[in-house]
């Protein structure tokens, strides 16, 4: 039961990428009680190069 819950609480973050130059960061998921749109802007400031990030609530 907790190894099926720590399972779901997970955050899958996947850099793809699109065109030729164009990339894009997916976060998947809600984790821990942290607020994913906050950490997306935490990603988003951190990121060395203009990366568009996109976010998916809910569970896979």
């Amino acid at each position: 039961m907790a190894l099926e819950k720590k399972m779901v609480s997970q955050i899958t973050i996947k850099g793809l990428e699109y065109h030729s130059r164009k990339h894009i960061n997916s976060v998947v998921s809600e984790a821990f009680g942290i607020d994913v749109k906050k950490a997306l802007e935490q990603f988003a400031s951190k990121s060395a190069t203009m990366h568009s990030f996109s976010l998916y609530l809910g569970y896979r």
